[in-house]
């Protein structure tokens, strides 16, 4: 009885000693988890800071290392959304619409549930649409460093009709999230986060589902985003929007032209 008794203390100690190696293997993978995110944060956060001065060169490559570093974890929707920003920026000398497409087409992959998701479709259908037309993005010239405006509390705080549009827009309601951003526009038509409404509306009226999508309109948001609000972090988004539709309204414009030409020649 004794050996037998003897047998069961050495399983039951074997047990607890495979569980405290196993919780220490799990701590010690959760703790370089940890270190790999933070890291990963700082490299993503000058790669952000770079983005800002209009360094695309050192911008990226922060960006590929904080990228390296968290694989499936986040915020590594937020790297690809921004790497698929730069490889798209007018100011990126070897731009090629290609590149983005595998950033944000990545994103939507990768991470199906972050907020990002929607606004990389948008860059898929335009890019695509790009592509498709074989058309060449206008270079614009860059744009001098500006100094960030510093928001008071009241500024940053975001109302609830922005939270709201957000959701409609995810919900495929366009109009009840145009509406909601309009009212964000009216409480703060010219003080954050009216630029975030603006570039919401934006992206409602470039959206691949709006059956009543309208590129002018979608432009015509960024324009007044740049104008009113030319220190937003969302600024240089914008441009680059603005870049790609005119592009292809250009191009849906000579679409027409050589379909008028066609039908006269067919008479």
């Amino acid at each position: 009885m004794g050996r037998k008794h003897n047998g069961n203390w050495k399983h039951f100690y074997l047990c607890i000693t495979s569980l405290i190696i196993a919780l220490y293997c799990i701590g010690c993978t959760t703790l370089m988890n940890l270190e790999r995110k933070l890291e990963a944060r700082d490299h993503l956060y000058r790669g952000e800071k770079l983005l800002e001065q209009g360094n695309l060169k050192l911008s990226l490559q922060e960006h590929k290392k904080a990228l390296s570093l968290l694989g499936h974890m986040t915020p590594g929707d937020r790297v690809l959304f921004n790497m698929g920003i730069i490889y798209a920026h007018f100011g990126n000398p070897a731009m090629n619409y290609k590149k983005p497409l595998v950033c944000f087409r990545r994103l939507t992959k990768e991470f199906p549930q972050s907020p990002l998701v929607e606004p990389a479709r948008i860059w898929i259908e335009v890019l695509t649409a790009v592509g498709r037309k074989e058309v060449s993005y206008i270079k614009l010239p860059n744009t001098k460093k500006k100094e960030k405006k510093k928001m008071t509390p009241k500024q940053i705080q975001e109302p609830d009709y922005l939270y709201l549009g957000k959701k409609l827009l995810d919900l495929g309601d366009f109009k009840g999230s145009l509406e909601e951003n309009q009212k964000v526009l009216s409480l703060f038509p010219k003080t954050p986060p009216g630029d975030s409404a603006l570039f919401n509306m934006a992206l409602v009226y470039a959206h691949y589902n709006n059956p009543d999508r309208n590129y002018k309109k979608s432009i015509a948001c960024f324009k007044r985003l740049t104008e009113k609000f030319p220190k937003s972090t969302l600024h240089e988004q914008a441009k680059i929007w603005i870049e790609v539709l005119e592009t292809m309204e250009k191009a849906k414009q000579v679409d027409i032209e050589i379909e008028e030409k066609r039908k006269e020649l067919t008479r």
